[in-house]
Protein backbone atom coordinates (compact mmCIF):
# COMPACT_ATOMS: atom_id res chain seq x y z
CA UNK A 1 0.00 0.00 0.00
CA UNK A 2 2.62 2.34 0.66
CA UNK A 3 4.71 1.71 -2.60
CA UNK A 4 1.30 2.75 -4.74
CA UNK A 5 1.29 5.93 -2.73
CA UNK A 6 4.93 6.72 -3.59
CA UNK A 7 3.93 6.03 -6.88
CA UNK A 8 1.13 8.65 -7.05
CA UNK A 9 3.35 11.11 -5.68
CA UNK A 10 6.38 10.43 -7.79
CA UNK A 11 4.18 10.76 -10.93
CA UNK A 12 5.90 12.88 -13.27
CA UNK A 13 4.41 15.89 -16.06
CA UNK A 14 4.28 13.22 -18.93
CA UNK A 15 1.26 11.09 -16.56
CA UNK A 16 -0.24 14.45 -15.15
CA UNK A 17 -3.94 14.44 -17.00
CA UNK A 18 -5.23 17.68 -17.83
CA UNK A 19 -7.73 17.43 -20.61
CA UNK A 20 -10.19 20.08 -19.42
CA UNK A 21 -10.40 24.12 -19.81
CA UNK A 22 -11.11 25.86 -17.02
CA UNK A 23 -12.30 29.49 -15.75
CA UNK A 24 -10.87 30.04 -12.46
CA UNK A 25 -11.07 32.99 -10.35
CA UNK A 26 -8.71 34.94 -7.10
CA UNK A 27 -11.60 37.02 -4.85
CA UNK A 28 -10.19 40.77 -4.49
CA UNK A 29 -9.58 41.54 -0.84
CA UNK A 30 -12.29 43.85 -0.18
CA UNK A 31 -14.98 41.05 -1.79
CA UNK A 32 -13.07 38.55 1.13
CA UNK A 33 -13.40 41.04 4.07
CA UNK A 34 -16.83 42.38 3.98
CA UNK A 35 -20.48 40.03 2.86
CA UNK A 36 -20.98 41.63 -0.44
CA UNK A 37 -24.68 41.67 -1.55
CA UNK A 38 -23.57 41.47 -5.23
CA UNK A 39 -21.78 38.29 -5.64
CA UNK A 40 -19.69 38.32 -9.18
CA UNK A 41 -21.18 35.82 -11.72
CA UNK A 42 -20.13 34.47 -15.22
CA UNK A 43 -21.41 33.85 -18.56
CA UNK A 44 -19.81 31.72 -21.10
CA UNK A 45 -19.50 32.26 -24.88
CA UNK A 46 -17.65 29.60 -26.75
CA UNK A 47 -17.43 29.60 -30.33
CA UNK A 48 -15.38 26.36 -32.12
CA UNK A 49 -14.33 27.47 -35.84
CA UNK A 50 -13.91 24.03 -37.39
CA UNK A 51 -12.44 23.47 -40.54
CA UNK A 52 -13.07 26.74 -41.65
CA UNK A 53 -12.86 27.17 -45.23
CA UNK A 54 -12.18 30.15 -47.00
CA UNK A 55 -11.32 31.62 -50.26
CA UNK A 56 -7.53 31.32 -51.31
CA UNK A 57 -6.53 29.84 -47.92
CA UNK A 58 -5.15 25.82 -48.79
CA UNK A 59 -5.27 24.17 -45.41
CA UNK A 60 -8.98 24.97 -43.62
CA UNK A 61 -8.26 26.45 -40.33
CA UNK A 62 -9.76 25.29 -36.92
CA UNK A 63 -9.82 27.94 -33.69
CA UNK A 64 -11.40 28.60 -30.84
CA UNK A 65 -13.18 31.98 -29.48
CA UNK A 66 -13.70 32.66 -25.86
CA UNK A 67 -16.25 35.32 -24.62
CA UNK A 68 -16.30 35.84 -20.75
CA UNK A 69 -18.98 38.21 -19.12
CA UNK A 70 -18.67 38.80 -15.50
CA UNK A 71 -20.60 40.26 -13.34
CA UNK A 72 -19.43 42.70 -10.50
CA UNK A 73 -16.08 42.08 -11.78
CA UNK A 74 -14.58 44.85 -9.28
CA UNK A 75 -14.73 41.99 -6.74
CA UNK A 76 -12.40 39.75 -8.26
CA UNK A 77 -8.16 40.07 -8.61
CA UNK A 78 -7.27 37.64 -11.10
CA UNK A 79 -8.89 35.51 -13.89
CA UNK A 80 -7.56 32.31 -14.70
CA UNK A 81 -8.22 30.64 -18.11
CA UNK A 82 -6.45 26.79 -18.23
CA UNK A 83 -5.72 25.37 -21.23
CA UNK A 84 -4.90 21.28 -21.36
CA UNK A 85 -2.00 22.53 -24.24
CA UNK A 86 1.45 24.53 -24.16
CA UNK A 87 0.00 28.12 -24.86
CA UNK A 88 2.55 30.43 -26.45
CA UNK A 89 2.00 34.65 -26.60
CA UNK A 90 1.59 34.37 -30.37
CA UNK A 91 -1.43 31.30 -29.83
CA UNK A 92 -3.71 34.52 -27.93
CA UNK A 93 -5.27 37.40 -29.98
CA UNK A 94 -7.16 39.80 -28.26
CA UNK A 95 -11.17 40.62 -29.68
CA UNK A 96 -11.75 43.57 -28.01
CA UNK A 97 -10.73 45.56 -31.19
CA UNK A 98 -13.47 43.20 -32.96
CA UNK A 99 -16.24 44.70 -30.40
CA UNK A 100 -15.59 48.12 -31.71
CA UNK A 101 -17.23 47.60 -34.70
CA UNK A 102 -21.27 47.56 -33.63
CA UNK A 103 -21.90 45.13 -36.93
CA UNK A 104 -19.74 42.62 -34.77
CA UNK A 105 -21.21 43.21 -31.48
CA UNK A 106 -24.79 42.47 -32.44
CA UNK A 107 -23.53 39.26 -34.45
CA UNK A 108 -21.85 37.98 -31.00
CA UNK A 109 -24.93 39.23 -29.27
CA UNK A 110 -27.33 38.35 -31.30
CA UNK A 111 -28.98 41.68 -30.44
CA UNK A 112 -29.17 45.27 -31.57
CA UNK A 113 -26.78 46.46 -29.14
CA UNK A 114 -25.97 50.02 -28.24
CA UNK A 115 -22.14 50.90 -28.19
CA UNK A 116 -20.53 53.68 -26.50
CA UNK A 117 -16.84 53.76 -27.24
CA UNK A 118 -13.65 56.59 -26.64
CA UNK A 119 -10.29 56.51 -26.82
CA UNK A 120 -9.63 54.42 -24.24
CA UNK A 121 -12.08 52.51 -23.41
CA UNK A 122 -15.71 51.63 -24.98
CA UNK A 123 -19.04 50.21 -23.53
CA UNK A 124 -21.69 47.82 -25.34
CA UNK A 125 -25.09 48.18 -24.28
CA UNK A 126 -27.44 45.10 -24.43
CA UNK A 127 -30.52 44.17 -23.41
CA UNK A 128 -30.87 40.91 -21.65
CA UNK A 129 -33.46 38.12 -21.54
CA UNK A 130 -35.54 39.95 -18.56
CA UNK A 131 -35.79 42.58 -20.46
CA UNK A 132 -33.33 44.67 -18.59
CA UNK A 133 -30.58 46.88 -20.11
CA UNK A 134 -26.85 45.65 -19.11
CA UNK A 135 -23.69 47.58 -19.70
CA UNK A 136 -20.77 45.53 -20.76
CA UNK A 137 -16.79 47.36 -20.21
CA UNK A 138 -14.80 45.48 -22.85
CA UNK A 139 -11.60 44.52 -21.34
CA UNK A 140 -8.65 44.92 -24.14
CA UNK A 141 -5.86 42.67 -23.48
CA UNK A 142 -3.29 46.00 -24.35
CA UNK A 143 -4.14 48.11 -21.96
CA UNK A 144 -2.09 51.25 -21.29
CA UNK A 145 -0.56 49.15 -18.28
CA UNK A 146 1.80 46.73 -17.57
CA UNK A 147 1.54 43.01 -16.92
CA UNK A 148 -2.25 43.19 -17.17
CA UNK A 149 -1.65 39.91 -18.81
CA UNK A 150 0.40 36.88 -18.77
CA UNK A 151 0.77 33.59 -19.24
CA UNK A 152 2.09 30.59 -17.42
CA UNK A 153 3.12 26.86 -17.55
CA UNK A 154 1.07 24.94 -15.46
CA UNK A 155 2.61 21.47 -16.49
CA UNK A 156 5.80 21.89 -18.39
CA UNK A 157 5.39 21.63 -22.09
CA UNK A 158 1.99 20.52 -21.88
CA UNK A 159 -0.49 22.91 -20.38
CA UNK A 160 -0.74 26.78 -19.15
CA UNK A 161 -2.70 29.29 -18.20
CA UNK A 162 -3.79 32.57 -19.01
CA UNK A 163 -3.83 35.34 -16.30
CA UNK A 164 -5.52 38.27 -16.28
CA UNK A 165 -5.37 41.22 -13.62
CA UNK A 166 -8.49 42.82 -12.45
CA UNK A 167 -6.64 44.53 -9.75
CA UNK A 168 -4.33 46.33 -12.35
CA UNK A 169 -7.42 46.64 -14.67
CA UNK A 170 -9.75 48.38 -12.08
CA UNK A 171 -6.86 50.81 -10.93
CA UNK A 172 -6.11 51.82 -14.83
CA UNK A 173 -10.15 52.19 -15.00
CA UNK A 174 -10.25 54.46 -11.99
CA UNK A 175 -7.40 56.71 -12.99
CA UNK A 176 -9.01 57.57 -16.75
CA UNK A 177 -10.30 61.04 -17.74
CA UNK A 178 -11.29 62.74 -20.28
CA UNK A 179 -12.84 66.26 -21.27
CA UNK A 180 -16.10 65.62 -20.62
CA UNK A 181 -15.13 64.90 -17.03
CA UNK A 182 -18.73 64.08 -15.13
CA UNK A 183 -20.37 61.80 -18.03
CA UNK A 184 -17.13 59.56 -18.94
CA UNK A 185 -16.28 59.25 -14.55
CA UNK A 186 -20.10 58.45 -13.36
CA UNK A 187 -20.72 56.11 -16.81
CA UNK A 188 -17.22 53.87 -15.98
CA UNK A 189 -18.34 54.38 -12.55
CA UNK A 190 -21.59 52.83 -12.73
CA UNK A 191 -20.50 49.76 -15.03
CA UNK A 192 -20.26 46.93 -12.41
CA UNK A 193 -19.82 44.30 -15.46
CA UNK A 194 -17.13 43.82 -17.86
CA UNK A 195 -16.98 41.56 -21.08
CA UNK A 196 -13.46 40.16 -22.19
CA UNK A 197 -12.59 38.02 -25.76
CA UNK A 198 -9.95 36.22 -27.35
CA UNK A 199 -9.06 33.52 -29.83
CA UNK A 200 -6.51 30.94 -29.62
CA UNK A 201 -5.26 29.77 -32.79
CA UNK A 202 -2.92 27.06 -31.77
CA UNK A 203 -1.48 24.06 -33.61
CA UNK A 204 -2.61 21.83 -30.94
CA UNK A 205 -6.02 22.94 -30.71
CA UNK A 206 -6.93 19.93 -32.97
CA UNK A 207 -5.09 17.41 -31.24
CA UNK A 208 -6.79 18.37 -27.66
CA UNK A 209 -9.83 18.47 -28.37
CA UNK A 210 -10.66 16.02 -31.38
CA UNK A 211 -9.63 12.14 -32.23
CA UNK A 212 -10.05 10.94 -35.69
CA UNK A 213 -11.31 7.04 -35.73
CA UNK A 214 -9.88 4.56 -38.24
CA UNK A 215 -13.54 2.38 -39.84
CA UNK A 216 -12.15 -1.06 -38.70
CA UNK A 217 -13.59 -2.21 -42.37
CA UNK A 218 -11.61 0.55 -43.88
CA UNK A 219 -10.10 -1.59 -46.37
CA UNK A 220 -13.70 -1.95 -47.66
CA UNK A 221 -14.92 0.82 -47.02
CA UNK A 222 -14.74 4.68 -48.80
CA UNK A 223 -11.38 5.91 -47.56
CA UNK A 224 -12.91 9.23 -48.51
CA UNK A 225 -14.88 9.68 -45.29
CA UNK A 226 -13.86 9.77 -41.97
CA UNK A 227 -14.75 10.23 -38.61
CA UNK A 228 -14.24 12.75 -36.09
CA UNK A 229 -14.62 12.83 -32.40
CA UNK A 230 -15.13 16.43 -30.53
CA UNK A 231 -14.83 15.93 -26.89
CA UNK A 232 -14.96 19.48 -25.58
CA UNK A 233 -14.58 20.26 -21.36
CA UNK A 234 -15.01 22.84 -19.27
CA UNK A 235 -14.38 23.25 -15.79
CA UNK A 236 -14.49 19.43 -15.44
CA UNK A 237 -12.72 18.36 -12.32
CA UNK A 238 -12.05 14.63 -12.88
CA UNK A 239 -10.64 15.79 -16.17
CA UNK A 240 -7.58 17.40 -14.20
CA UNK A 241 -4.89 16.24 -12.37
CA UNK A 242 -5.43 16.59 -8.86
CA UNK A 243 -2.08 18.22 -7.61
CA UNK A 244 -3.20 20.97 -10.03
CA UNK A 245 -6.17 21.57 -8.40
CA UNK A 246 -5.09 21.54 -4.87
CA UNK A 247 -2.51 24.17 -6.23
CA UNK A 248 -5.49 26.09 -6.93
CA UNK A 249 -6.82 25.62 -3.98
CA UNK A 250 -3.63 26.93 -2.02
CA UNK A 251 -3.51 29.66 -3.63
CA UNK A 252 -7.73 30.30 -2.98
CA UNK A 253 -8.08 30.33 -6.58
CA UNK A 254 -12.11 28.80 -7.13
CA UNK A 255 -13.52 27.76 -10.20
CA UNK A 256 -15.93 29.64 -11.69
CA UNK A 257 -19.77 28.73 -11.68
CA UNK A 258 -21.77 30.17 -14.73
CA UNK A 259 -25.44 31.77 -15.25
CA UNK A 260 -25.17 30.47 -18.73
CA UNK A 261 -22.78 29.00 -21.37
CA UNK A 262 -23.37 29.10 -24.73
CA UNK A 263 -21.19 26.60 -26.95
CA UNK A 264 -21.73 26.98 -30.93
CA UNK A 265 -19.76 24.61 -33.51
CA UNK A 266 -19.37 26.05 -36.81
CA UNK A 267 -18.85 22.80 -39.17
CA UNK A 268 -18.99 23.00 -42.98
CA UNK A 269 -22.69 22.33 -43.93
CA UNK A 270 -21.52 18.95 -46.24
CA UNK A 271 -20.58 17.35 -43.18
CA UNK A 272 -22.53 15.04 -40.77
CA UNK A 273 -22.70 15.78 -37.48
CA UNK A 274 -24.21 13.90 -34.72
CA UNK A 275 -25.08 15.02 -31.06
CA UNK A 276 -23.73 12.06 -28.73
CA UNK A 277 -24.63 14.62 -25.67
CA UNK A 278 -26.44 17.95 -25.01
CA UNK A 279 -29.58 17.71 -26.98
CA UNK A 280 -31.12 21.22 -26.36
CA UNK A 281 -29.35 22.24 -29.80
CA UNK A 282 -30.26 24.99 -32.77
CA UNK A 283 -28.86 24.87 -36.25
CA UNK A 284 -28.98 27.89 -38.91
CA UNK A 285 -26.93 28.81 -41.91
CA UNK A 286 -23.66 31.16 -40.94
CA UNK A 287 -24.39 34.57 -42.29
CA UNK A 288 -22.79 34.80 -45.17
CA UNK A 289 -20.49 37.64 -45.70
CA UNK A 290 -21.96 38.83 -42.12
CA UNK A 291 -18.72 37.61 -40.23
CA UNK A 292 -15.87 38.77 -43.02
CA UNK A 293 -14.56 42.02 -40.62
CA UNK A 294 -14.67 39.48 -37.65
CA UNK A 295 -13.10 36.82 -39.02
CA UNK A 296 -10.72 39.19 -40.78
CA UNK A 297 -10.85 36.89 -44.24
CA UNK A 298 -13.69 36.68 -46.79
CA UNK A 299 -15.39 34.09 -48.84
CA UNK A 300 -16.09 31.63 -46.37
CA UNK A 301 -17.70 28.49 -47.29
CA UNK A 302 -21.10 27.02 -46.45
CA UNK A 303 -21.31 26.38 -43.08
CA UNK A 304 -23.58 25.30 -40.36
CA UNK A 305 -23.34 26.98 -36.35
CA UNK A 306 -25.01 24.25 -34.01
CA UNK A 307 -25.38 26.31 -31.35
CA UNK A 308 -25.95 23.96 -27.77
CA UNK A 309 -26.81 26.47 -24.39
CA UNK A 310 -27.43 25.73 -20.90
CA UNK A 311 -28.38 28.43 -18.15
CA UNK A 312 -30.13 28.84 -14.90
CA UNK A 313 -33.42 29.02 -14.92
CA UNK A 314 -34.20 31.29 -11.58
CA UNK A 315 -37.24 30.90 -9.54
CA UNK A 316 -37.68 27.65 -11.28
CA UNK A 317 -39.54 24.99 -8.89
CA UNK A 318 -37.35 22.21 -9.97
CA UNK A 319 -34.03 23.22 -7.41
CA UNK A 320 -31.65 21.97 -9.75
CA UNK A 321 -32.35 24.36 -12.46
CA UNK A 322 -31.49 26.83 -9.64
CA UNK A 323 -28.10 25.49 -9.30
CA UNK A 324 -25.70 27.37 -11.30
CA UNK A 325 -23.45 25.66 -14.23
CA UNK A 326 -20.15 23.80 -12.23
CA UNK A 327 -18.75 22.29 -15.53
CA UNK A 328 -19.47 21.22 -19.44
CA UNK A 329 -18.50 18.83 -21.50
CA UNK A 330 -19.91 18.05 -25.01
CA UNK A 331 -19.45 15.14 -27.34
CA UNK A 332 -20.04 15.00 -30.88
CA UNK A 333 -19.52 12.74 -33.72
CA UNK A 334 -18.65 14.24 -37.47
CA UNK A 335 -18.46 12.43 -40.47
CA UNK A 336 -16.89 14.26 -43.10
CA UNK A 337 -15.35 13.41 -46.24
CA UNK A 338 -11.60 13.94 -46.99
CA UNK A 339 -9.48 13.58 -50.34
CA UNK A 340 -5.18 13.74 -50.14
CA UNK A 341 -2.38 12.56 -52.36
CA UNK A 342 -2.09 9.26 -50.08
CA UNK A 343 -5.32 8.46 -50.54
CA UNK A 344 -5.46 8.66 -54.43
CA UNK A 345 -2.21 6.92 -54.43
CA UNK A 346 -3.70 3.76 -52.44
CA UNK A 347 -6.46 3.66 -54.07
CA UNK A 348 -4.50 3.83 -57.29
CA UNK A 349 -2.57 0.67 -56.18
CA UNK A 350 -5.31 -1.24 -54.92
CA UNK A 351 -7.06 -0.92 -58.64
CA UNK A 352 -3.18 -1.94 -60.09
CA UNK A 353 -2.76 -4.82 -57.77
CA UNK A 354 -6.55 -6.01 -58.63
CA UNK A 355 -5.87 -6.27 -62.44
CA UNK A 356 -2.70 -7.87 -61.85
CA UNK A 357 -4.46 -10.64 -59.91
CA UNK A 358 -7.31 -10.47 -62.26
CA UNK A 359 -5.41 -10.86 -65.15
CA UNK A 360 -3.43 -13.89 -63.50
CA UNK A 361 -6.49 -15.50 -62.08
CA UNK A 362 -7.91 -14.98 -65.96
CA UNK A 363 -5.31 -16.71 -67.65
CA UNK A 364 -5.27 -19.26 -65.31
CA UNK A 365 -8.88 -19.95 -65.20
CA UNK A 366 -8.60 -20.28 -69.23
CA UNK A 367 -5.30 -22.40 -69.36
CA UNK A 368 -7.52 -24.68 -66.22
CA UNK A 369 -10.85 -24.74 -68.93
CA UNK A 370 -8.65 -25.37 -71.88
CA UNK A 371 -6.88 -28.79 -69.82
CA UNK A 372 -10.43 -30.02 -68.38
CA UNK A 373 -11.78 -30.04 -72.01
CA UNK A 374 -8.83 -31.73 -73.33
CA UNK A 375 -9.52 -34.53 -70.84
CA UNK A 376 -12.82 -34.60 -71.51
CA UNK A 377 -12.84 -34.53 -75.42
CA UNK A 378 -9.67 -36.37 -75.82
Amino acid sequence: MKRKMNDVEDKSDSQIQLDSFGVWYKSAQNALSQCNEKQSAFELHINLWSKLKVDGIKNNKTFLDIGIKIKEYKNISELIFLCPFKLDSDDIQDLSGKLQNKKNVDLIFNNNCGLWTSDRYWIISNDTSNNLKEDLLIFSFYQSIDDVIRIEEVVKGKSSKLVINFSLFKKYIESLSCNDENQCINRLKNVNDVYLRFRIASHQLNKSIFSNLEPMNKYFQSGFTSIQILDFKMNSKRSIDDRILAKAVGNDENFASFDKIHFLLMEPSNNNVIFMSENNTTCRNLEEGKWDNYLDCTGVGDTLVYHWKKSVVKNSSCQENNKPIQEFDLLVKINYSKTNRKIILRYIVYGFLVGIVGSYVTQWARKLIDYLLNLIFK
